[in-house]
């Protein structure tokens, strides 16, 4: 059997669309081959997995979508005609999805981001780590991805795993939607079985006249209550507008505020913010992040004449995330192999720690070690 004329088959998509695998299943100790489609829509990070150890057995794992604007990019809305919609509080942080294969006799529940097949560690964040301490919190959630006939998407979030927003939670994660099994169908939060994982904050509108102007007051809200800071935005990234159909099947759309949206176009080419974020998303899936890399990411929302505008936008931006990364990774192994304690002894911490970092970075190191130490002190 072919499997990448099989995998190019199941997923409507080109050879150069697939990119091959093999890694091992660290949760469950096993190894996997297999195509993950890198297309930027409800294509996106899916798997054809075509073996596991050394049985062959094919299978497709439909990952979490990429998640449509509700209009064009001359701001036209096409919003469809639905029935009723709830839209869920979005969070920024790394999408994981709970997911669950086959070698023919045995079934596993294993967990991957958008562009990996398994969760892993890397210079951004060990984000298996995290999730395994998620696991222990919810431990429910294997058992959910392994009785249910569809797979669970989550958002690990909080200041530990930071990206753009700011939040007081160190890690926490809520649970977004289900994937069905052997289609790329999206089932609401509301419509999964009972469960005691959380799920983020929910408004409802009925009916579909009007959706224009509540998607405007939503987005104006959300901007209005947005905090800008040095380190950060405090506030909300938006929301995802689950849209009833008439068919009763759900559509998903995103409404982010204007000043964080990724589709806010600058007069010198793509936001800085966008920009930001898409680095950040490379540095989930790769520590080799290249700008072929960024760019590729950056393809599935821009044209390539609006990325060769901000080409020297985005260089510049690579390179400040890597030195943020560098920054937060020096000053944890530094904290930790001293032996400090910034809950008990604030001062005695600090002082020690302004022995070893710039005059200019001593309020950055002071909010990495405040807000990533469970327990924290306040400001």
């Amino acid at each position: 059997m072919n499997y990448l004329k099989d995998a190019q088959e199941q997923f409507d998509c080109d050879e150069k669309d697939l990119k091959p695998f093999s890694v091992v299943d660290t949760f469950n100790n096993n190894n996997l081959e297999g195509y993950l489609c890198n297309i930027g829509d409800y294509r996106y990070g899916s798997l054809y997995i075509y073996k596991v150890n050394e049985t062959k057995h094919p299978q497709v794992i439909w990952g979490t979508p990429k998640i449509p604007y509700p209009f064009d990019k001359r701001g036209n809305f096409n919003f469809p005609k639905c029935l009723h919609i709830y839209a869920y509080e979005k969070l920024d942080g790394t999408n994981i999805l709970a997911y669950k294969y086959t070698n023919g006799k045995d079934t596993f529940v294993t967990y991957k981001t958008r562009l990996t097949p398994i969760v892993r560690s890397s210079r951004f964040g060990d984000f298996k780590s995290m999730w395994e301490r998620i696991l222990k919190k919810y431990p429910e959630i294997p058992q959910l991805a392994l009785k249910n006939d569809f797979n669970w998407s989550f958002e690990l979030y909080g200041a530990e795993n930071k990206h753009l927003m700011i939040y007081d939670t160190p890690l926490d994660t809520r649970l977004l939607f289900g994937i069905k099994r052997g289609s790329p169908d999206v089932i609401a939060p509301h419509n999964l079985p009972s469960h005691s994982i959380p799920h983020t904050k929910v408004i409802e509108f009925k009916g579909s006249k009007d959706i224009v102007s509540f998607y405007k007051k939503i987005q104006a809200e959300s901007e209005a209550g947005n905090n800008h800071t040095e380190m950060g935005v405090e506030g909300t990234e938006g929301y995802v507008f689950y849209t009833l159909l008439e068919n009763y099947d759900y559509k998903m759309f995103k409404c982010k505020p204007h000043d964080i949206e990724k589709i806010h176009w600058a007069s010198g080419g793509i936001h800085k913010n966008a920009i930001r974020a898409t680095v950040f998303n490379a540095y989930e899936n790769t520590d080799d992040v290249t700008f072929d890399f960024v760019k590729q990411l950056l393809l599935e929302e821009y044209p390539p004449e609006i990325i060769d505008k901000s080409l020297d936008k985005i260089k510049k931006i690579m390179e400040e995330v890597k030195n943020d990364i560098q920054i937060r990774t020096d000053v944890f192994d530094l904290y930790k192999s001293l032996g400090l304690d910034i809950t008990k002894d604030k001062i005695g911490t600090m002082r020690e720690l302004s022995k070893h970092f710039e005059k200019k970075q001593i309020r950055y190191v002071y909010w990495i070690i405040t807000h990533y130490e469970e327990g924290c002190v306040s400001e």
